[in-house]
């Protein structure tokens, strides 16, 4: 279990964001990647960004993705990264959970890759007289 940050806010320990697992997944070469997290609670969680690393992070979503838990109950979340994955390519993604504070913690890296492409089927077709 991947835990976020601890906080001794409202009298106690408050644990932000539990989140249980993150993780991504190639549809295919030339294709996108699906990225998803799920969480056991969340509290006072504003959302979620979804960062692509490479020189530095680049965000993905333009706006906070909206989170679907609470203190009591987490969620599941689901998002593709449109970008074709193409051969050989490996993708790091990391997940950033904003609270109404403002403060930010980032998880992960999820790392998708290398694919390899499918060995192509080359048949020789030798003419005889």
């Amino acid at each position: 279990m991947i835990r976020g940050i601890l906080s001794p806010s409202f009298g106690g320990t408050t644990l932000r964001v539990d989140l249980v697992r993150f993780d991504a997944t190639a549809r295919g070469i030339g294709q996108s990647v699906d990225i998803q997290w799920e969480t056991a609670a969340e509290f006072m969680n504003a959302g979620f960004n979804i960062y692509r690393v490479g020189d530095k992070l680049h965000q993905l979503n333009e706006w906070p993705l909206p989170p679907l838990g609470d203190e009591v109950t987490g969620a599941v979340y689901d998002y593709v990264d449109e970008t074709p994955l193409q051969a050989g390519e490996v993708r790091r993604y990391m997940l950033e959970d904003v609270e109404f504070s403002g403060r930010r913690t980032l998880h992960g890296p999820a790392t998708v890759g290398p694919l390899e492409a499918e060995a192509s089927h080359i048949v020789d077709w030798a003419l005889y007289d």
